[in-house]
């Protein structure tokens, strides 16, 4: 990205779109996300709806919350990056970085998902690391 202004357009509006994804996934607990932060809530808001973030505020959502910010970069050239990311995290142990949330469901709710839809799952075998599985598929019968 060769353009200075293009470029700050697009880091502002990533910011805001980092600040409106915290607010929206706190929603009910946006005071205490924002005392964590350093501001009030009204102040979150505004920021989450493109008003400048200060320094020590952004640098609160890299530490406290895990904040990631992308900006993608439709021009680039092939030698180019085509987009960056910048995230902070705490090393001396003061700032605790949130888990990150389980986007798959775990193999045993999957295998219930399985047994609720009429399959019979059977665990033959355990092993560390290693699990074997058998499947049965039951059809229901139709009266005519």
């Amino acid at each position: 990205m060769r353009d200075p202004l293009k470029a700050r357009d697009k880091l502002r509006k990533a910011v805001e779109k980092e600040f409106l994804r915290l607010k929206d996934a706190n929603k009910g607990n946006l005071e205490r996300i924002a005392k964590e932060l350093g501001v009030k809530r009204q102040q979150m808001q505004q920021y989450a709806k493109g008003t400048t973030v200060p320094a020590d505020v952004l640098l609160m959502a890299f530490l406290k919350q895990g904040s990631l910010i992308r900006i993608d970069d439709e021009d680039a050239k092939r030698s180019e990056s085509r987009w960056w990311e910048f995230s902070m995290t705490g090393q001396d142990k003061g700032f605790q970085k949130p888990r990150p949330k389980p986007t798959q469901m775990s193999l045993f709710d999957a295998l219930q998902d399985l047994q609720d839809d009429h399959l019979e799952v059977k665990i033959r075998k355990k092993d560390a690391g290693r699990l074997e599985i058998g499947l049965e598929i039951g059809f229901k019968k139709l009266g005519f």
